[in-house]
């Protein structure tokens, strides 16, 4: 597209839009694709989300903080360069496969769960954090790589492991860390897991199988004081 877009029906009912691959492309100028709807309903891509744009287009933006639709991409997420990805802000947002990130996502304080059962996802988040993170996929392995994991609010790993012998990026978490049966073993040598907060959090392995495992473990006052942290 090349000028301001709605996507999607408004009608004021839930509603399922189901696609194998899902490709927002600007041709052109600085365009808006906003989410329509004023009912609920998901989004299902069974292979890939991606945004991107032709060498004649300054930006593209994709909203999905207005209308707040719930996204469910089976396979892998993919923000080129000069685009941006506004993600809901309560509705569900899951990722079976890995995630990569040139431009920018706007997290509008949602949830991004990455519920693959693959063991080479990977995760290059550009220079955009995460609100909360959750990894729930029963078998799945998350690497960070290229850049820094950056979590702004909590970290929950409920089933599968982040991190791996592809690891080549760090992770910073300025929540809480926690959850019921995952695995972090980040353990690569000179990589490092850091939880920077600027008030009481929680850093929490649960359940029997939850074992947490670093290489550089960092905990880190991030309220810019004097003021100490604590951390339970």
């Amino acid at each position: 597209v090349s000028s301001n877009k709605a996507f999607g029906t408004n009608a004021a009912v839930a509603t399922v839009w189901s696609f194998h691959d899902l490709v927002f492309r600007a041709s052109a100028n600085s365009p808006t694709i906003t989410f329509n709807g004023s009912g609920t309903g998901v989004v299902n891509v069974a292979n890939d989300l991606m945004l991107t744009k032709a060498g004649g287009a300054a930006s593209l933006v994709v909203n999905d903080t207005t209308n707040n639709r719930a996204i469910n991409v089976e396979q892998n997420v993919s923000i080129a360069l000069g685009a941006t990805l506004q993600a809901p802000p309560t509705a569900g947002f899951t990722v079976a496969g890995s995630w990569s990130n040139s431009g920018t996502l706007s997290h509008g304080s949602g949830t991004i769960t990455f519920d693959g059962t693959g063991t080479s996802q990977t995760i290059n988040g550009g220079s955009s954090s995460f609100y909360d993170v959750v990894f729930d996929g029963v078998g799945g392995v998350w690497s960070p790589v290229t850049t820094t994991l950056l979590v702004a609010n909590n970290l929950t790993t409920t089933n599968g492991t982040l991190g791996s012998v592809l690891d080549s990026a760090d992770v910073v978490v300025n929540g809480s860390v926690g959850g019921d049966n995952g695995v972090i073993s980040i353990t690569n040598p000179g990589r490092t897991f850091t939880q920077r907060v600027t008030s009481v959090q929680s850093f929490v392995p649960t359940g029997s199988g939850n074992y947490w495992t670093f290489s550089n473990l960092t905990f880190s006052n991030g309220n810019g004081s004097a003021t100490p942290v604590k951390v339970t």
